[in-house]
């Protein structure tokens, strides 16, 4: 039975929802979880499973108990099996501890449901609504009082990084292509990526870039034609890192790089191509993003070709569409034949005038990512330095869709997942926060 201090909570009293885990001795294809609230549909994820017998979702959502219902869904001998799990349930046999983290768990024949979750009733020790600021003057909210209500919650960017401290990327390309630039360029990092064969590091090492310790980077080097080893040592790794349960083990991202020729070569060695062709296969593409660099080359060639057949000083717009233009009906159209849509694509450069190309990447990266991993997700938004836009939308979502708290708390989270270098600390001032929730975005946070 419920214990009496939780059986009937407050008007507003919350639970915040943190993981679903799922865990069953014969591994899932695939499994789906939705968030109920008064029989409205808040939230649902469902996505196909790696072969591991562990499966993570990841909610982060304040929610009323006495009216959520949580639903999973997974397959059980070719039928679909539902699990209903109530918001009163989940405190059936636990105490009302402020702040402290919970886990219920149930077996469901083969399949054991783990919830981690936090309560807390709305009112701090005086019965003042957790969510409303104190007043200067007030006689009733003490400073103890107030340091306890900041305190009630862990914030979520530290639950989010305890889980996955680093977002993970393999990186494959040969030397010059351009790959330390754009690490650079994008995470704000002071990094060379095989710049000397003695230095090139194995698929296995972890790289972290000094300058940003939220980024993590496994390198593999140009693939030769004949390297049927190199492209099984890849398809391996990429395996046995998809496979793994842990988030933060898991290959968040696979970006690789390919330099556009200026010269009538093919646009992809045949190694790479190979290799590409033999993960298109086995189905290891999803979270491929194949990057196409130096673009500015492209550019600053047809201008020069425009010039000299007589037009005078074209635009950078002028050019930039014809560029794009010829790359996309010289290179894009027969790699799409050959490879087919599946596999994702875009051309970067590094400078100045390309920040918008840098900025896509980011966003194409996100799009993917969020379908698989949503705390991967996150991190990507704190650890990228190159798309203010994608940090502002994952401040709004941490604060609007997770937080009905002091203001000052959501100013701590924005704070540390704005990650820019801030020598005069403007991200601490009220005003920062101020500009955020004007310039914010009002579409959703994700794709």
């Amino acid at each position: 039975m419920p214990l009496p201090d939780v059986a009937v909570p407050s008007g507003r009293a919350r639970l915040r929802v943190m993981d679903i885990i799922l865990k069953t001795n014969t591994p899932l294809k695939w499994a789906e979880v939705k968030v109920l609230v008064v029989g409205s549909l808040v939230l649902q994820q469902k996505r196909k499973l790696p072969e591991c017998p562990e499966a993570k979702f990841t909610v982060f959502r304040n929610l009323p108990p006495s009216q959520l219902v949580l639903q999973i869904n997974y397959p059980y001998f070719g039928v679909s099996k539902t699990i209903n799990v109530k918001g009163m349930d989940l405190l059936s046999s636990h105490k009302r501890d402020i702040g402290e983290k919970r886990a219920w768990q149930q077996s469901f024949g083969k399949l054991e449901l783990v919830v981690e979750f936090e309560y807390k009733d709305g009112l701090n020790e005086v019965g003042r609504p957790l969510s409303q600021p104190s007043m200067a003057g007030d006689n009733i909210t003490t400073a103890c009082e107030a340091q306890s209500t900041k305190d009630t919650w862990l914030p979520i960017t530290d639950h989010i990084l305890g889980t996955c401290p680093q977002f993970r990327i393999l990186v494959i390309g040969k030397p010059g292509a351009g790959i330390s630039a754009l690490i650079n360029e994008v995470f704000g990092t002071t990094y060379v990526i095989g710049s000397h064969d003695h230095e090139r590091p194995s698929i296995d090492c972890e790289i972290q870039p000094e300058g940003n310790p939220y980024l993590l980077l496994h390198y593999a080097p140009y693939i030769e034609p004949d390297s049927d080893n190199a492209i099984q040592i890849i398809q391996n790794f990429i395996k046995h890192r998809s496979q793994l349960p842990d988030v933060k083990e898991r290959l968040h991202a696979i970006w690789v790089f390919v330099e556009i020729p200026i010269t009538c070569v093919p646009l992809m060695e045949p190694g790479l191509e190979k290799f590409l062709d033999r993960m298109k296969k086995e189905g290891l593409i999803p979270n491929f993003i194949v990057i196409f660099t130096k673009f500015d080359r492209l550019v600053d060639m047809e201008r020069y070709s425009m010039i000299q057949a007589g037009q005078a000083k074209p635009t950078f717009d002028v050019t930039w569409g014809y560029a794009k233009s010829r790359f996309i009906s010289e290179h894009i159209f027969p790699f799409e034949g050959r490879m087919g849509k599946a596999i994702s694509h875009l051309f970067v450069s590094v400078y100045d005038q390309y920040r918008a190309t840098l900025c896509e990447l980011i966003e194409l990266t996100l799009k993917i990512v969020v379908q698989h991993i949503l705390e991967a997700a996150i991190v990507l938004g704190i650890s990228q330095k190159i798309s203010a836009s994608v940090k502002i939308r994952i401040c709004v979502k941490l604060g609007v869709e997770n937080y009905w708290r002091e203001q000052e708390i959501v100013h701590n989270e924005i704070v540390k997942v704005w990650n820019f270098d801030d020598g005069q600390n403007v991200r601490s001032h009220p005003f920062f926060l101020f500009y955020l929730l004007i310039e914010s975005p009002t579409v959703s946070v994700f794709p």
